[in-house]
């Protein structure tokens, strides 16, 4: 899924909306609202990019989260499919950053959209215990109201630690944009960037635009005399065609072949030993351990092994022929009896310190949560 990205119709399309907003506002924004309950709009993400940028997202598939492109624009220069230029990690199922519920799971590829502030992100393996949210099939209209949410700065707080939403009144729609007016004081600050703009139609709570930019007036931080809180968010019910070939895109991924192997040295459960993987690099696990080798229906590699800290770590391209993922940790327990066929479908098995064994299929969404398979 290697496409590449045309931001020339969004700039210019945001350019003539906002004017000069573009030279005030940075590309990340965050939503001064009421604080919202642990138990409500769990499929609204927590994105952080290294340990200086941080973004909201929403999740509209198990592996797949919604956000704005411009979090991951990187020296004034719009992101790139494949994996994202920083370790960027995405909190799911959990709105109060304080507790431990959730996931909190690596994103492994990215894929812009040509000409719209948006940007689907594919985690290393699925979000569980949390619905995706459903996309709008039909366009937001004038006087509409929306709620956005996001977990950025407020007007009060740097980093909160919970997230926020507020209400929003449709004021226009364009092909590809919504311009919005705050409603109750409501506004988008930094850190707010793709997060959601939710309707309720039906009875049922649908996506209708990811927040893009906002004047942010009044938000800790901004200029005082900036009293502007007029925002933009992108649209979704005429990009759910594009959301939807990239979701089956990778519905259709597969492993066609898998092998193992063993790290060179003896088993002690102790002591590391580097192992060079063609392509991936050089990683240290423990001597003696199994390790897999998959390849993928497109042609790509992917390696996982047992490291020294007893947690299951792998690597993998990004796209056929391309760069390796650096090692990343899916955790999990010591990986002693590599990978079995399971009906046909590879399976992790380990050994966990409970003396159960512990396996984790990998299925038409990657690898899934580990399970007790003791026999």
């Amino acid at each position: 899924m290697s496409r590449k990205s045309s931001y020339f119709s969004w700039a210019t399309a945001l350019l003539a909306t906002l004017g000069t907003l573009v030279l005030t506002s940075p590309p990340s924004s965050a939503l001064s609202g009421g604080e919202v309950s642990t138990s409500t709009y769990a499929f609204t993400v927590k994105l952080n990019m290294g340990e200086r940028s941080a973004c909201s997202g929403v999740l509209v598939d198990p592996q797949w989260l919604l956000t704005a492109a411009s979090c991951f624009t990187v020296d004034g220069k719009p992101a790139a499919a494949g994996r994202p230029a920083v370790r960027t990690t995405a909190t799911v199922g959990r709105t109060d950053l304080t507790q431990t519920g959730g996931d909190v799971i690596e994103v492994a590829n990215l894929v812009p959209h040509a000409d719209r502030d948006l940007m689907m992100a594919q985690l290393t393996w699925p979000a569980t215990g949390v619905d995706p949210v459903k996309l709008a099939t039909s366009a937001p209209t004038p006087g509409e109201q929306l709620t956005s949410l996001g977990f950025g700065r407020t007007k009060t707080d740097w980093v909160p630690d919970k997230l926020h939403s507020g209400a929003f009144a449709v004021a226009s729609v364009d092909a590809g944009t919504v311009a919005l007016n705050s409603s109750g004081g409501a506004v988008i600050c930094r850190g707010d960037a793709g997060g959601p703009a939710l309707r309720v139609k039906d009875g049922r709570v649908e996506l209708a635009a990811i927040n893009s930019r906002s004047w942010q007036g009044g938000c800790l931080g901004t200029n005082p005399a900036e009293t502007r809180t007029s925002a933009v968010a992108v649209r979704i019910d005429n990009a759910a065609p594009w959301i939807s070939h990239i979701l089956l895109q990778a519905a259709t991924e597969h492993v066609v072949d898998i092998e193992t192997g063993h790290i060179p040295g003896t088993y002690d459960g102790t002591t590391g030993c580097s192992h060079t993987f063609p392509g991936a690099d050089t990683g240290v696990f423990l001597c003696g351990s199994t390790y897999t080798h998959a390849v993928w229906n497109d042609g790509r590699h992917e390696y996982t092994g047992l490291g020294t800290d007893h947690a299951v770590w792998t690597s993998w391209q990004d796209q056929r022929d391309g760069t390796f993922a650096p090692w990343g940790s899916m955790g999990g327990h010591d990986l002693q009896n590599g990978v079995r066929w399971i009906d046909k479908t590879p399976t992790l098995q380990s050994l966990g310190g409970d003396n159960r064994s512990w396996c984790r299929t990998y299925g038409g969404q990657g690898w899934g949560d580990w399970y007790d398979c003791t026999t």
